[in-house]
């Protein structure tokens, strides 16, 4: 539901201001961003959580300069580029088209798009498998 996913994106920027001291300057612009990742769920939802970027920014005062969007579908990832703004871009890999990365051009600089393939781990606990 749109009010739960509001609170806990307020409760982890919460827990991310503590963690990182503001400002951070990127590129000597002074410029504040937002760092993210959003499974999409294949985007079952898409259409109503589309409003709620743009929202996430000005709440903020930050542009998403990085979003890593789980679970894209064709024209998802655009569609939150689309919603975040004109200056934002969608890249995919591939190899990986079920990841996409939608960036900040006045931000980042994009130079490639590349997935890489980690070893899957021997042992995972059980509070990160839920």
């Amino acid at each position: 539901h749109d009010g739960c996913l509001e609170m806990r994106a307020a409760h982890l920027a919460r827990l991310f201001e503590r963690a990182c001291p503001r400002p951070s300057a990127l590129h000597g612009t002074g410029a504040d961003m937002l760092v993210a990742t959003h499974n999409t769920m294949d985007g079952l939802r898409l259409d109503g959580l589309l409003p709620l970027y743009p929202r996430l920014q000005s709440a903020h005062g930050a542009s998403v300069g990085v979003l890593c969007v789980q679970e894209n579908k064709p024209g998802h990832a655009d569609a939150v580029a689309k919603a975040l703004g004109g200056w934002h871009r969608a890249t995919s890999d591939a190899c990986a088209p079920r990841l996409a990365t939608v960036y900040d051009t006045r931000l980042i600089r994009h130079v490639a798009t590349r997935v890489l393939q980690l070893p899957r781990l021997a042992y995972v606990p059980l509070w990160q498998r839920l």
